[in-house]
């Protein structure tokens, strides 16, 4: 859980400490970054090219694509959780141990942006969430990806859930019949592994 100093300090839940209220209309836009594959035929991921990763698995794929967890005038409930379901393909089954991802918030207009610009003032780190998915390394199934590197594919969710006087971001992973969870969010880390938007809410 976010620091609630620094939620209300950044602005970007805009919830009152009113327990009389049941719900609140969301005034901006949260989400993470993802990598987006690259489309020659588009001019904006043209003129991207010079930043493109390639994944163990072979896709080329562009980063700080936005992907949007909770829209803008979204009505929130006390009881509301919001949900993407993501994956990332990892060559060392030790980074595990330390999982993060960035919880971004988007204060422009009603559009979601199809690119995160970090220069920008519309654009900030409302928290970090991190996660130890080391438990995975037991279950996850080696692939052999492009020129025969090997790499792991694990799949996890991004989970947010407002409150009316706090907020939350977990990341949520399922391992064979246990279920894990990371509740825990910090306010300054390390930059994080990228990721590819899941197919699924």
């Amino acid at each position: 859980m976010c620091p609630r100093s620094k939620a209300v300090a950044d602005g970007a839940i805009g919830f009152y400490c009113d327990h009389h209220v049941s719900a609140r209309i969301s005034k901006f836009m949260y989400g993470v970054e993802y990598l987006r594959e690259f489309d020659q035929n588009d001019e904006e991921h043209v003129a991207r090219k010079h930043r493109l990763f390639e994944m163990p698995s072979g896709p080329r794929l562009l980063p700080d694509a936005f992907d949007c967890i909770l829209a803008r005038g979204v009505r929130v409930k006390e009881s509301n959780v919001f949900s993407r379901k993501y994956c990332t393909e990892v060559t060392n089954l030790t980074t595990l141990s330390v999982f993060e991802v960035e919880i971004w918030c988007y204060r422009g207009g009603g559009t979601v942006p199809k690119w995160i610009h970090r220069s920008s003032e519309e654009f900030s780190t409302l928290c970090y969430v991190r996660a130890d998915l080391s438990p995975l390394a037991g279950s996850a199934q080696s692939k052999s990806g492009r020129n025969g590197r090997t790499y792991w594919t694990i799949v996890f969710s991004i989970e947010i859930h407002f409150g009316l006087t706090e907020f939350k971001a977990r990341i949520k992973w399922v391992d064979n019949v246990r279920l894990g969870v990371s509740l825990r969010a910090l306010s300054l880390v390390t930059d994080i592994g990228v990721l590819i938007q899941g197919k699924t809410r």
